[in-house]
């Protein structure tokens, strides 16, 4: 079956006209509508592009970068990635999709050090500014709970940030989706990669 094929099979079992509109990513990130155009299938998969809403993950992304992301049954994320994931409650009652980058998977060991800083697997962890990830006062005595091996996702952006600070470990059932490629200008141009598609 050639991927036309396929994507009208899809369209067809989920009813897609010519747009599909998502509201998405909020955190840091919120999707905006995504166009039947910018899908596209990898390996069975239909991947969508969305763009970047917020400042928690500035350092890796920023306001208006376009992401393609990836649905979570294509694959679970790993170590590095940024997983897109919903129906975890903030304060202010937000419970849609956001993003944040896997800093610790199930099995992977956290240590917390007596200067307040973690490491998964011997690694440091850092924000998004590359600089270390620092608990401090009631936030380091509650994650303190969690250090030895993991039995969720350990997911991390700025200081302060609605991440695993505050919502603790993250179970699997919670995640949506992975990002595959940063499309945005200023990524481009910084790895000298061809306009996105």
């Amino acid at each position: 079956m050639s991927f036309i094929d396929n994507l009208m099979a899809h369209a067809k079992h989920i009813k897609i006209q010519t747009s599909i509109a998502l509201t998405l990513l909020y955190i840091g990130v919120m999707v905006t509508s995504i166009p039947l155009a910018a899908i596209s299938e990898m390996e069975g998969c239909i991947e969508y592009v969305t763009t970047i809403k917020g400042s928690s993950l500035n350092g890796h992304f920023f306001e208006g970068d376009e992401i393609r992301v990836k649905p979570i049954h294509c694959g679970l994320p790993k170590f590095g990635d940024f997983a897109v994931f919903q129906g975890v409650g903030r304060a202010d009652g937000y419970h849609g999709p956001a993003i944040k980058q896997v800093w610790g998977i199930p099995g992977d060991t956290l240590v917390i050090r007596s200067n307040g800083t973690m490491t998964i697997n011997s690694v440091l962890a850092l924000t998004p500014h590359h600089k270390p990830y620092y608990l401090r006062g009631l936030t380091l005595k509650k994650f303190k709970r969690f250090e030895g091996v993991l039995d969720g996702y350990l997911l991390l952006g700025h200081h302060a940030s609605f991440d695993s600070t505050i919502f603790g470990l993250l179970k699997a059932q919670y995640l949506t989706g992975v990002v595959t490629r940063n499309q945005s200008r200023k990524y481009r141009h910084q790895h000298n990669l061809p306009p996105p598609y």
